[in-house]
């Protein structure tokens, strides 16, 4: 009988740790996604910088001239169709959809 009861309690103290190291893990994993999730959120700002430094955008938006600023009171959609049918002065830009999603994103959230 006693035998028993010691692999009885053996057993629970193995699943007792084994559940504690999943635990564990899965904690961690919970606190890192966030970070990962924040740096996802990043690129496609990183990424529209580089489109608004590539197409040289700031040769003309700039302090001495046409100054970008409030964008973020525009909805991205709107965003996009100034991209699409650009009014008279702006160039047209043949951006690959994820470039302007991107230089979308880096508008709204610099200016």
């Amino acid at each position: 009988m006693k035998g028993r009861a010691i692999v009885s309690i053996v057993a629970s103290c193995i699943a007792i740790t084994a559940l504690q190291a999943c635990t564990s893990a899965a904690l961690a994993e919970d606190q890192t996604a966030p970070a990962a999730a924040d740096s996802a959120a990043a690129l496609p700002s990183s990424r529209g910088a580089e489109v608004f430094a590539e197409n040289g955008c700031a040769a003309c938006h700039n302090d001495k001239g046409v100054v970008l600023r409030d964008i973020a009171r525009y909805a991205p959609e709107d965003l996009d169709a100034i991209f699409e049918s650009p009014p008279a002065g702006l160039p047209v830009f043949h951006f690959a959809e994820a470039d302007r999603t991107a230089l979308i994103a880096y508008l709204r959230g610099a200016y």
